[in-house]
């Protein structure tokens, strides 16, 4: 599945997709699809709301995200 990057904690829309995220995911279920372990050595994973919503098409669509195919950033 393709990989969302989100802002860094020192780039500007950090704390809108922060919050974007938390308002989806906290205290609710969400389903996960992980992968192999990504280059930096921590897994990806796809994350879907109880409400079927993909939290990576959810921050593209709000420019909080990019999609990222591989190579460099």
């Amino acid at each position: 599945f393709p990989v969302t990057i989100q802002p860094e904690r020192s780039e500007q829309k950090y704390a809108e997709a922060k919050k974007l995220v938390e308002e989806l995911t906290l205290n609710k279920s969400v389903f996960l699809r992980t992968s192999k372990p990504s280059k930096w050595g921590y897994y990806l994973a796809e994350v879907i709301t109880e409400t079927g919503q993909d939290i990576a098409q959810v921050l593209i669509s709000q420019n909080l995200g990019q999609k990222y195919e591989g190579g460099k950033k």
